[in-house]
């Protein structure tokens, strides 16, 4: 589950059956960097799973249940102008 925290005591839940959540930042190249100063894309990833009581969601070629991944990459608008 992927929730979110607004300062307060309880966590928020804002996705169900969430088994991955990636950043990976790219440079003008788009090569990953981690060098912040060097950031101009984003690339961001975001796995979902069928629920494990949804016998009907399950892959019938081998039994586990089926994810789907959805992926997209921002252009960071105004970053390295002053470069």
């Amino acid at each position: 589950d992927l929730t979110v925290n607004d300062g307060g005591t309880t966590d928020k839940l804002i996705a169900e059956n969430i088994s991955a959540l990636t950043f990976t930042y790219l440079n003008a190249s788009n090569a990953v960097t981690t060098t912040l100063t060097d950031i101009r894309a984003v690339t961001i990833s975001i796995t979902a799973i069928t629920d494990a009581t949804l016998t009907n969601e399950l892959d019938r070629t081998g039994g586990t249940n089926n994810t789907r991944t959805l992926r997209a990459t921002i252009q960071c608008r105004n970053l390295g102008l002053n470069k």
